[in-house]
C-alpha cells in the first residue's frame, strides 16, 4: 500500500490579508503603494483586494489617492495604530501554538 500525501494549501484569514496589506502601505509610507505591487506582494486577486481595499478606507487604516490616474494607497495613522495591535495580539497567538 502507498500512501500519498497531497499538499493542502491553506487560505490565509481576513486577518492575515489585512495585516499583509497594511505591511505593504506601511512598506511605502507617504507616497503609497499602486494596486499591481500590491496585488503581487500580498498574493491576492484584484476583485478580493477592492473589496478589502474598501474596509479598510471606511475604516480610516488606509487613504485611497489616484495621481496621474494610477490609485495608490497609503497607511493612516489609525492604519499604523491597527497595525501594531495585529503584530502584538500575532505574537502571543503563535506563543499559544496558534496560527492566525
Amino acid at each position: 500500500m502507498v500512501l500519498r500525501y497531497e499538499m493542502v494549501q491553506q487560505h490565509r484569514s481576513s486577518f492575515k490579508i489585512i495585516g499583509d496589506v497594511l505591511n505593504i502601505a506601511r512598506a511605502f509610507g507617504r507616497d503609497g503603494v499602486n494596486i499591481t505591487y500590491m496585488l503581487r506582494h500580498a498574493n491576492i486577486p484584484y476583485n478580493r483586494f477592492i473589496k478589502v481595499a474598501e474596509q479598510l478606507v471606511r475604516a480610516g487604516l488606509i487613504e485611497e489617492r489616484i495621481d496621474d490616474n494610477a490609485r495608490r494607497y497609503v497607511i493612516t495613522e489609525k492604519g499604523m495604530e491597527y497595525l501594531r495591535s495585529y503584530e502584538s495580539f500575532k505574537s502571543v497567538a503563535e506563543a499559544f501554538g496558534l496560527d492566525l
